[in-house]
């Protein structure tokens, strides 16, 4: 991303001599004298912009390359799509497997990764239920699909910013479809009577033939509409490829109106965009008001921080108080021995004062 610095890697260390220069469109941007096996580059800040790493050395005044490399300076890979895809969801693709290959797409450059066949079902693509998904289900070849290596990739791909793509046909359904509620009348037929589906015929071990829909039939196009929120609901998927299977001849629909396919591929893109723009606004709401929320609980986080230490301080001056009148009752307490004391004293001096004076008046009379 624009901004972030360049970490390059080489697998052996690089020769004596060896330089990089970095061009954009063949014009030289930067060069420096590079040694060892790392280094690192820091692009400029425009977004959008692609660049080559080129390492050479010269011998007797010739530029030898020694390897080169791109470099995507872009803020949102949908600039410039690179795309790969990803067919094996077994057990086996573990959160560190996963990584891994990532990583090796990403030295590649791919910036796009496709799920091919990772549904359950075309026209039911979660293994599961909205609320309940099941962890393991088969694909239509019969092949095991475990929902968290599904998940294992997404986290994968997010880590790299790719972007991570659903694949399903917008107009397929399989044999038992009417168990989870496709109509008969949103089928494409190959007679104006409805007595032949159109099929897309498959091996006899897969699990099912596909038989096709008409794209353009408003309660088909809301029934994927449904069964895609619920892939939204619980896969972090960036989007939804759209796939069809070229020209079918003439078709028609339930009623015997000839359909125009390439119409019908529209329209059904149209609504699912529409889908697409209704969960991005939800999502813009939700992510508002959560933001709104982090607001008003620092807010009150704060307000209780200050009223806590508000009443700290309170208590803290109350326990002086109650210090100083402590110290107060104490030197009161003092005092009044000391006047205790004094009083006994001088009780005491009274008394002799008395016993003198008695003796005084003895001896005054015993002289007469």
């Amino acid at each position: 991303k624009p901004g972030e610095k360049v970490v390059f890697t080489a697998e052996d260390a690089l020769p004596a001599g060896t330089k990089v220069r970095y061009r954009l469109l063949g014009e030289v941007v930067g060069e420096e004298s590079v040694n060892g096996t790392s280094w690192t580059w820091q692009p400029p800040t425009t977004d959008f912009k692609g660049y080559m790493a080129e390492l050479y050395r010269q011998e007797n005044g010739t530029d030898v390359i020694v390897g080169t490399i791109a470099v995507d300076v872009s803020s949102d890979p949908s600039r410039f799509p690179r795309y790969g895809f990803v067919a094996d969801f077994s057990q086996e693709k573990t959160a560190e497997k996963t990584q891994e290959e990532m990583a090796y797409l990403n030295r590649h450059h791919i910036n796009w990764v496709q799920f091919q066949d990772w549904h359950n079902k075309h026209h039911w693509p979660l293994g599961g239920t909205r609320t309940q998904l099941d962890e393991e289900y088969l694909d239509i070849a019969n092949r095991p699909v475990h929902t968290s290596s599904v998940k294992n990739y997404i986290k994968a791909q997010q880590h790299f910013g790719m972007k991570s793509m659903f694949y399903n046909l917008c107009f397929g359904a399989l044999k038992d479809a009417a168990s989870d509620g496709v109509k008969e009348e949103w089928y494409l037929f190959k007679d104006a009577s409805h007595t032949t589906k159109d099929s897309h015929d498959l091996p006899s071990g897969w699990k099912s033939n596909i038989y096709l829909v008409d794209p353009s039939d408003k309660e088909w196009q809301q029934y994927m509409e449904e069964r895609n929120d619920n892939v939204y609901a619980n896969f972090a998927f960036d989007g939804y490829q759209i796939d069809q299977l070229g020209k079918r001849g003439t078709l028609y629909n339930y009623d015997g109106t000839p359909v125009n396919l390439r119409e019908g591929y529209a329209s059904f893109i149209e609504a699912m965009k529409q889908m697409i723009t209704q969960i991005g606004q939800v999502s813009q709401t939700l992510s508002e008001q959560a933001q709104s929320s982090k607001s008003v609980s620092t807010e009150l986080n704060s307000a209780t921080e200050i009223q806590s230490r508000s009443m700290g301080e309170l208590n803290s001056t109350v326990d002086q108080l109650a210090v100083s009148v402590n110290e107060i009752a104490e030197n009161a307490t003092q005092l009044a021995g000391v006047a205790a004391d004094t009083k006994k004293d001088s009780d005491v001096v009274d008394v002799k004062m008395r016993e003198n004076d008695c003796n005084i008046k003895k001896c005054k009379k015993s002289n007469h």
